[in-house]
């Protein structure tokens, strides 16, 4: 019996110690994101031993636990380098562009430049007929020579055209120039008569006032004259002077009976306007005798 335990015992204790055989090895469990990532996190990866050796950061499971897989170091998985480059695949800038695509410099379609060529060539030489070159000059000279002399005649007969045209402005902006000279000149002698006239008009009503004065202090102001008896019309002249002056102080009352009539709304704007008018021109004529009659 103790054979027996001995033997059950040896053999408990060299499976313990044998390595597991193939077929119970256990499978290694997937690597962890900070051991896929240790190459370029170093802060993740597995911390070496003392005497250079790596020892796993954790374990796992148990080890004293009898249904337990051995542990086992789970290493990073090897680096595989990236695939190369297709030839043609070039990268992008920072802004998207292809580099290659600015310095590209495609040929022409062979094609495209031998008809181009030749629409060169046979529109100097055509192949049919053998035309000469200074012929074809001289007929299209034929064509345009009697355009460009036609062209030179208009221009050179509108040309003479425009400066008559220039010539006979000139003349009308001689007499207009003329005539505005007459015209500020005949203005300048109306402001000089108007100017005479009014001096005139002022001594002739200081003339007035002293002899009313005169007249007052002659008789007293004991018996007021009536109209037309204190002034007798010596001659012609004086008789057509008079009547003048009564005529326009007449007009003045009529145009001011007008002016209330309008507002009294008794007589329209047209008619108004056209008796205005009519008075006006008649005022202006006896004014005017009147003015040289005291001139003279």
């Amino acid at each position: 019996m103790e054979s027996s335990v001995n033997s059950r015992s040896t053999s408990s204790l060299s499976s313990a110690t044998s390595p597991p055989s193939p077929l119970r090895r256990p499978l290694h469990p997937p690597p962890r994101w900070h051991h896929r990532e240790s190459p370029q996190r170093p802060g993740l990866s597995p911390r070496p031993h003392v005497h250079g050796q790596r020892r796993p950061r954790h374990r796992v499971g148990p080890a004293k636990l009898p249904f337990a897989p051995p542990p086992s170091t789970c290493s990073p998985p090897p680096l595989r380098p990236p695939p190369p480059r297709p030839p043609l695949r070039r990268p992008l800038d920072r802004v998207g562009h292809l580099p290659y695509a600015d310095t590209w410099r495609y040929p022409l379609s062979n094609l495209s430049g031998l008809a181009r060529d030749l629409t060169a060539i046979l529109t100097l030489c055509p192949p049919c007929g053998g035309a000469n070159i200074e012929a074809e000059r001289d007929r299209e000279e034929e064509v345009t020579g009697p355009l460009v002399t036609r062209l030179c005649r208009d221009a050179a007969r509108f040309r003479a055209k425009a400066e008559e045209d220039i010539e006979r402005l000139w003349a009308e902006q001689a007499v207009l120039r003329g005539r505005a000279r007459a015209v500020d000149a005949a203005r300048e002698e109306l402001e000089e008569e108007r100017e005479g006239l009014e001096r005139a008009l002022a001594r002739k009503v200081r003339d007035t006032r002293v002899i009313s004065e005169w007249l007052g202090s002659v008789c007293g102001g004991a018996n007021e004259l009536s109209d037309g008896e204190g002034f007798e019309e010596g001659d012609e002249t004086s008789r057509r002077l008079v009547a003048n002056a009564a005529a326009e102080l007449a007009i003045d009352e009529t145009v001011d009976a007008l002016t209330v009539a309008l507002e009294k709304g008794l007589v329209g704007v047209k008619v108004y306007l056209k008796q205005v008018r009519a008075l006006a021109r008649e005022q202006f004529f006896h004014r005017r005798m009147v003015i040289q009659k005291w001139s003279i």
